[in-house]
């Protein structure tokens, strides 16, 4: 729209990544607060106590509220796909979040690519509780801790 701080580089091809070809016409007004929840959520991942105590659990309520659920569990989806690819030593240009290379090269030497798949398949699956009007907070904090289990946490 031509105003305010124009977006990084890495924010933008970041954007069409996930856009994956579709229109995102929410892109331009949401963008910078989806990419401070994946920020967050990449540092969950990092947290040796799993993050729920560090706050974890209120973020995943209020983006529950805010309807930021939603590209949550789509970001997931393609965060644990690039786990798997990068695992696969697939070439860069085929990832979505192209920008994080480290933190995927790190997290798919700790994952196995059955491990990353399980993530994937669980996601999926809160998505479709969500979808049949599971608990929005619940079914994301019971998808954290699913994460958890398959070697995800630190």
């Amino acid at each position: 729209d031509g105003e305010g701080t124009p977006l990084p580089p890495e924010a933008v091809e970041f954007a069409v990544r996930f856009a994956q070809g579709r229109m995102r016409p929410e892109f331009p007004e949401k963008l910078e607060a989806w990419l401070g929840i994946r920020d967050e959520m990449l540092q969950a991942f990092k947290s040796p106590d799993g993050a729920l105590g560090m706050g974890l659990g209120d973020k995943l309520g209020r983006w529950s509220q805010s309807g930021d659920w939603s590209f949550l569990l789509e970001w997931l989806e393609t965060w644990f796909r690039d786990v798997a690819l990068m695992g696969a030593e697939a070439a860069p240009e085929r990832l979505i979040n192209v920008d994080r290379q480290g933190e995927l090269r790190a997290l798919s030497e700790k994952l196995s690519p059955e491990a990353a798949a399980r993530c994937h398949r669980a996601v999926l699956a809160t998505r479709d509780a969500v979808q049949f009007n599971a608990n929005k907070p619940l079914a994301l904090e019971a998808l954290w801790l699913n994460l958890q289990q398959q070697g995800l946490a630190a």
